[in-house]
């Protein structure tokens, strides 16, 4: 799904001082004065796909040697296609525009790819509250999430990190939206899950999700 999602920001560092009274030209404006954008567009269609696949064609050749995800690349490259392809519409586009466009889009698809090879925020956000709740010794033993014996393994107890975290003043997750998260851990691997396990703290055994350091 993060492969297919093109992410363009939008901000107001552009705006000057005309930008108010423009917002209010267009306010007034009535739909029979500024609504011929659809007629113009299918009356110049052939002219707008041969421009849109023509450019598609160089945006994906540009982008290729910069990012390895082929649908991160196709998705960005249409984009970039598709803005071009706007200079049929609207032809005082300069071509540094178009150009810039084009390196926007590809800024924005690596980081995208960068996104792709992080873990989902959920995994991210569960990390960096059990390193910070695991690590507190005020109160208890530093490392007491961590029921392993083997200093290359992270065990866990779901239910007893989702205590931790409403104890600590933490937000709580949604635990089985986690669970189906937690097989994709990068940070630290993901082993197995509800397998069975002595725990170093207790003694007992209990089942654990299972993790590499």
């Amino acid at each position: 799904m993060l492969e297919r999602i093109v992410h363009c920001h939008a901000d107001k560092q552009h705006h000057g001082a005309g930008t108010r009274e423009l917002a209010r030209w267009f306010e007034r404006q009535t739909a029979e004065e500024v609504g011929g954008m659809l007629r113009k567009a299918l009356k110049a269609e052939r002219q707008i796909l041969e421009t849109y696949f023509a450019a598609f064609d160089k945006f994906e050749a540009r982008f290729t040697p910069h990012l390895k995800s082929e649908r991160v690349i196709k998705n960005h490259a249409q984009v970039a296609a598709a803005g071009e392809a706007l200079y049929i519409l609207f032809p005082q586009m300069t071509r540094e525009r178009i150009d810039r466009l084009g390196d926007y889009l590809l800024e924005r698809a690596s980081q995208r790819e960068a996104l792709l090879a992080g873990d989902h925020p959920l995994v991210e956000d569960f990390w960096e509250s059990f390193h910070y709740l695991n690590s507190d010794s005020r109160t208890r033993k530093h490392g007491w999430l961590n029921h392993s014996k083997d200093e290359t393994k992270i065990i866990l107890h779901l239910k007893e990190f989702a205590a931790a975290c409403k104890d600590g003043g933490l937000s709580v997750p949604d635990i089985p939206l986690l669970k189906r998260h937690l097989v994709t851990s990068r940070r630290h691997a993901f082993v197995d899950k509800n397998k069975s396990y002595r725990s170093r703290w207790t003694g007992e055994s209990a089942k654990y999700w299972w993790f590499e350091v």
